[in-house]
């Protein structure tokens, strides 16, 4: 029991890796919940481009501040389907090989036709 300090720093190197990579998981979730909410604000923006006719902007607009940003639109006879994705690659070692490559971000919004 002559060693107690020596105990307690083997132990804290033991535990260090895990609390490390805990907190850089944490960042990753908080970073994915950031993007999600940056596209649901960004989708209205996108649905009033669709109708005032400025297609053309949409991809500018998206793009502006985001990375890896792709947008789908869909019509049929009722409804126009905008669909606006993401990927998001994982700064976190190791966690993308648990979770798969990336971390796709996706934001739809249904329009009325007529």
């Amino acid at each position: 029991m002559k060693n107690k300090k020596g105990q307690a720093l083997v132990e804290f190197i033991i535990i260090l890796p895990v609390l490390v990579y805990v907190v850089l998981i944490m960042i990753d979730i908080l970073v994915i919940f950031n993007n999600k909410t940056n596209l649901e604000g960004r989708m209205d923006e996108v649905v009033y481009l669709y109708k005032e006719n400025r297609q053309n902007e949409i991809s500018a607009y998206l793009k502006k501040d985001l990375e890896n940003v792709k947008y789908n639109i869909k019509s049929d006879d009722k409804y126009t389907y905008i669909n606006v994705d993401m990927t998001y690659e994982f700064m976190t070692p190791g966690l993308s090989n648990i979770l798969g490559k990336d971390y796709d971000i996706k934001c739809e919004r249904v329009i009325v036709n007529g």
